[in-house]
């Protein structure tokens, strides 16, 4: 199914691995290779282990727990 207006991305923040909470994202965007640890909308702490760079992850987060490596992630809204 295609994507609508209301489903685009309309802004992008960076983010950096801390205890502060953000609002839910649509999307995160991982810049460079790592393995991510984020805090999804649920409330789950899921590791996404050996993320390529360049990579879209369609996840709903609200905390970008760790880094584990990764550079220039984005959350979309």
């Amino acid at each position: 199914m295609p994507w609508g207006p209301s489903d685009s991305i309309n802004d992008a923040v960076a983010i950096s691995a801390a205890a502060t909470t953000f609002a839910v994202t649509k999307c995160v965007w991982i810049g460079g290779t790592g393995s991510p640890v984020f805090t999804m909308a649920s409330g789950n702490s899921v590791t996404f282990a050996s993320v390529p760079n360049g990579t879209w992850l369609p996840i709903r987060v609200t905390n970008f727990t760790a880094a584990g490596g990764a550079t220039g992630v984005l959350a979309l809204y």
